[in-house]
């Protein structure tokens, strides 16, 4: 079977010389199939006798696959990939789908296929029909206007990127103005493409197209047949190998200005083409660089899922494919159970609206409603419409959908998308964060020595000892905690968010800072906590929690305690550690501010910062600190043991699990406990490491 696709700008003929060819080769005895690839579907009229035929969109609506392909007029097969109404799906999408179906359904008898192409090739869905696998030759029709020969010198540069062979059999003039044919022509001449043939312009292609036949067949003996028979003897020549395609050779834009002017082409240099493909970016949301290679850590619908799944009452309809939302429980499942502590991976509240290729194509508005029934028919009252990069790219107008949507005590809100979806999950927060806040009431009375937390990671409170650290303080100055945001919550408790008395921002992280701004929209003041653990974090809680009540003296206190028994758990390790050579190995911008004060009150010898070579940096202020400890940069881990043994390291710290096999004692970087509880936690880590011989693992036990 030979293929051909009829390209050209909208309205300049495409699918008046396609139905005629289809028509004309079809008496002389080949077996033809015509594809039109227009939502319009207006392509195979002329071959059905002026009826549009029934859409390969509408056998997607109908779940049938029996009458996409119709008999025309000859014998001609039809068929019409169709589209949604204007404004609504994918068309594109509709191609890609189309011809996969088109492939397994050609009947095996097909000499030819004539596909009719809408010219704009932007768009990934209408550059199927070219790409080297669905075509032989293509044919592009243009008239004299320069805009049509722009559109001409585009598709071109659409076949060199996406085909990339010898695939141009040439243009087909269809003449409009005569006087402005040297464009043309010098257009041809530019891109080394032959002019096969041309149309005149003529009264009884309109009179034809009123009768509903092609031309050649309602005017046989017309002299726009005889041009449209030499353009189908060239559609032959170039099936049986006599006319050869060419390359596709477009011109750039200075050669382009020059045909615009009707002036020769000077320089008929190709455009280069754009092959750069880099992952260099930059997360607004933490601040963060990621460099070379790297790709980014999830969706940013994913972030918008995974902050919405914490409020427990609501559900989630995330408007994207099955496999988006299968991933997204997944990731949240897994992160509760290696979560220490275990936050409940039950209930969910996740749907989908299973969008496919048929939802994309001819709609959504059905399925997204559909799927909020399904989470409202469960019991939820508060639903959150999530979209996926898919109804995103396609244009989907979600708050419009979700305004449509009228159920009996529920509200549906649309979260706002990213504008950079290739951001990391981290962009996502944004438009969830606006979502949750809405359903703050702030006309409740305030209720006295309450407090709100902000936080934008709270998995270390799944821990009891957490939580009894953090009831702890608030209990000894006199508080108590309304709720953390965004910790597991209800819609009650967000709604009750504007009633607390004091609002805390648990450290000056990006995201930690934006939950609070985004929640309290300036109606409330907002202290920010800049450390968490050790001895100086717990010390930086009771500082803010002394400043809020006015309770100075009671801070003082409390603040002696804390020492007291800091001091004392240090003691207890001091006779192991002090003395001990220890190295960092960790990125160049780690935040090392609570473990180098351990490391100097239990008199260790820190001998140095080791730094990898990393792909993420922190464009924060410079986080690692006390610059009178020696740096060593872009340290490769295989490099590591020798920085080691040069400067006779008795313990590596480092948040790299590999470091354990470099033959030196080492331990982690972290501690799951706030405050002096994780300094000392820590500190007992870093004795019993001294204990254990380098790269003790697993031992074999006999049973």
């Amino acid at each position: 079977m030979y293929k051909i696709a009829v390209y050209g700008k909208g309205g300049v003929g495409k699918s008046l010389l396609a139905a005629n060819l289809s028509y004309l080769l079809s008496r002389r005895g080949l077996k033809v199939l015509h594809v039109g690839c227009d939502p319009k579907h207006d392509s195979t009229r002329l071959l059905t006798g002026g009826v549009s035929q029934s859409t390969f969109l509408d056998a997607l609506t109908e779940h049938r696959e029996d009458g996409v392909v119709q008999d025309g007029i000859n014998g001609v097969r039809c068929v019409e990939c169709g589209g949604a109404e204007p404004g609504i799906g994918c068309a594109g999408k509709g191609m890609l789908a189309m011809f996969t179906y088109v492939e397994q359904h050609t009947p095996a008898d097909t000499d030819l296929r004539i596909c009719d192409v809408l010219g704009d090739v932007v768009c990934g869905g209408f550059s199927v029909p070219m790409r080297r696998e669905n075509v032989d030759g293509i044919m592009i029709v243009t008239s004299e206007e320069f805009m049509s020969v722009y559109a001409a010198n585009n598709i071109l540069r659409g076949l060199r990127n996406l085909n990339g062979t010898s695939c141009m059999l040439g243009l087909v003039l269809n003449s409009r103005n005569p006087e402005d044919e040297g464009r043309v022509r010098e257009f041809a001449r530019a891109v080394q493409i032959p002019i096969l043939g041309r149309i005149t312009r003529s009264p009884l292609f309109s009179q034809a197209e009123g009768f509903g036949r092609p031309e050649a067949e309602a005017f046989p003996d017309s002299a726009a047949t005889r041009e449209l028979t030499h353009l189908a003897d060239q559609v032959q020549a170039a099936m049986t190998g006599q006319l050869r395609p060419v390359m596709p050779r477009p011109l750039g834009d200075k050669a382009m200005t020059e045909i615009a002017a009707g002036r020769p082409v000077t320089d008929p240099g190709m455009p280069a083409v754009r092959t750069a493909c880099r992952f260099d970016a930059y997360d607004r949301e933490r601040r963060v660089c990621y460099k070379g290679d790297f790709v980014m850590p999830a969706c940013t619908s994913h972030g918008a899922v995974e902050l919405l799944l914490a409020v427990s009452d609501a559900a989630i309809v995330l408007h994207g494919a099955r496999n988006c939302a299968f991933l997204m429980e997944y990731a949240w499942r897994r992160q509760a159970v290696l979560s220490a502590g275990g936050r409940s991976p039950a209930p969910t509240n996740l749907y989908s609206t299973e969008m496919d290729g048929r939802t994309t194509f001819g709609g959504d508005t059905a399925i997204i409603k559909a799927a909020v029934a399904r989470a409202a028919g469960d019991g939820f009252r508060e639903i959150f419409v999530v979209p996926t990069c898919t109804p995103e790219t396609i244009g989907t107008d979600l708050p419009a959908v979700c305004a449509q949507i009228h159920l009996s005590g529920v509200t549906v809100t649309p979260v706002a998308a990213d504008p950079e979806f290739l951001s990391s999950k981290f962009g996502g927060y944004g438009g969830a964060l606006q979502a949750l806040a809405g359903l703050i009431d702030w006309g409740l009375p305030t209720v006295p020595h309450t407090v709100n937390l902000f936080m934008f990671e709270p998995n270390y409170l799944t821990r009891p000892e957490n939580r009894r650290f953090i009831y702890g303080l608030l209990a000894a100055f006199g508080l108590k905690l309304n709720a953390i945001f965004i910790e597991k919550v209800t819609t009650d408790q967000i709604r009750q968010a504007g009633t607390a008395q004091y609002n805390l921002a648990i450290s000056d992280h990006p995201l930690d800072l934006r939950i609070a701004d985004v929640f309290l929209a300036g109606k409330r003041p907002c202290k920010v906590i800049n450390a968490r653990f050790g001895l100086a974090g717990e010390y930086e809680w009771i500082d803010a929690l002394a400043v809020l009540t006015d309770q100075p003296e009671r801070g003082m206190a409390v603040k002696q305690q804390v020492r007291d028994r800091y001091q004392a758990g240090l003691a207890e390790f001091r006779p192991q550690l002090a003395g001990k050579k220890v190295l960092f190995y960790t990125r160049s911008d780690s935040d090392l501010s609570w473990v180098v004060p351990i490391l100097q009150d239990l008199d260790t010898d820190i001998v140095g910062i080791a730094a990898w070579r990393d792909r993420i940096t922190d464009l924060r202020p410079d986080r690692t600190g006390h610059p009178e400890i020696p740096r060593f940069r872009e340290v490769e881990l295989c490099g590591l043991p020798d920085v080691a043994r040069r400067y006779g390291a008795d313990l590596l710290l480092s948040s790299d699990l590999r470091v354990g096999r470099q033959g030196f004692r080492w331990t982690g970087l972290s501690t799951p406990y706030l405050g002096v509880t994780g300094a000392l936690s820590w500190v007992r880590r870093m004795a019993a490491a001294l204990k254990i011989p380098p790269q003790e693992g697993w031992r074999k036990v006999e049973i």
